[in-house]
């Protein structure tokens, strides 16, 4: 035993002897391996929600500075449906081209592209049958209530002298359960995210996603944790397969935190400077289920563990693709919402973003 606690220390005092060097000095690497010439890089995402493109661009050297890649203008790419010539995609402009395809589930859809200078390419989706949102249900909790004080000032150094409660900051968190029909014929792929739509009273809408919480089986089993190795952890968007629920209606549970602040009316504090901010008259909560195909989901999967390595102790995780010659994600998705009004005075307590 004392050999071992020996050793232990020894190793320990390894790492801090060496760790350092790590931090203090960089050293450029030179790399004499033989450099492959690019590959046709092809994505796209077709979704009944928005215009089919496909974006044609050139791999590049992964030690090179520059993040930006060169796009392929002027290619043939071909659209087939169920094995069938639908259209030569049309290019629009920076490698990007467009189709007049209206997605169709249970279609068998295959693109291809070629080009003069590079590589030709191919991949294949199956436009994913939809699930619908049968039903949600919901239930706000408080977790905490906090006074909201105006103080008041003076004496000699300025101090405190008096203090008001002017109202009570609410901290809430809403537990929402969202049952869907899986069907039964096929293997489905999920996401799920959530979105907050605001009306003000000077006519703009602000809308943005927000992060959600779930002890949910289905966002984190065991056999999906293992479908690409370790490191695996939930990502924005919680992306799960039906093997726990297949052709079930299964009630997934998550949970999401909101603020208000209600105030006494006549002790309500005055906008500084005069200012008068615009008021919210209708406030949303836009829960979202995403069907997604497989290489969709395969793509997010590998995307997440990636993003979620521990960089130098990790195995590099390599990226999905479903490009036939090249590189790239070739799927597709349909969203299905489902809209709750919530009390105007909610403000979200998740990070948050407009766009």
């Amino acid at each position: 035993m004392k050999t071992t606690k020996n050793k232990i220390f020894a190793f320990i005092l390894a790492l801090s002897v060496f760790t350092p060097a790590f931090w203090s000095c960089e050293n450029a690497l030179e790399f004499n391996g033989e450099q492959m010439a690019p590959l046709l890089v092809m994505n796209s995402l077709i979704s009944p929600d928005s215009v089919f493109t496909v974006q044609l661009t050139k791999s590049k050297f992964f030690l090179k500075d520059d993040s930006s890649f060169d796009p392929v203008n002027n290619a043939s790419v071909e659209l087939f449906v169920n094995d069938t010539l639908f259209e030569t995609l049309a290019f629009s402009t920076n490698g990007n081209y467009t189709s007049n395809y209206i997605p169709k589930a249970g279609d068998k859809v295959r693109l291809s592209a070629q080009h003069s200078d590079i590589n030709a390419v191919s991949a294949v989706t199956d436009i994913v049958k939809p699930a619908e949102i049968s039903s949600i249900d919901t239930a706000t909790l408080i977790t905490d209530i906090s006074p909201i004080l105006s103080y008041g000032y003076g004496g000699y150094y300025g101090e405190v002298i008096e203090s008001d409660t002017i109202g009570y900051s609410y901290n809430k968190k809403m537990n929402i359960i969202i049952n869907i029909d899986d069907d039964a014929d096929q293997k489905n792929f999920y996401r799920v995210s959530l979105r907050v739509k605001q009306y003000f009273d000077d006519g703009r809408i602000s809308e943005g996603q927000f992060f959600y919480e779930s002890e949910d089986m289905v966002f984190g089993s065991s056999d999906e944790s293992g479908l690409f190795g370790e490191g695996y952890s939930r990502s924005q968007y919680n992306e799960f397969s039906d093997e726990l629920f297949n052709g079930k209606k299964y009630p997934f549970k998550i949970s999401t935190n909101f603020s208000s602040f209600i105030y006494t009316d006549e002790k309500k504090p005055d906008n500084d400077g005069g200012v008068t901010s615009p008021k919210v008259v209708r406030n949303e909560l836009i829960i979202q289920v995403h069907s997604i195909s497989e290489s969709f989901y395969k793509y997010l999967k590998t995307m997440n563990t990636n993003s979620n390595a521990l960089g130098f102790f990790s195995e590099p995780v390599q990226i999905y693709s479903n490009v036939k010659g090249g590189i790239g994600i070739f799927g597709n998705y349909k969203i299905d919402n489902y809209i709750i009004q919530i009390p105007n005075e909610y403000m979200n307590n998740n990070y948050y973003y407009q766009y």
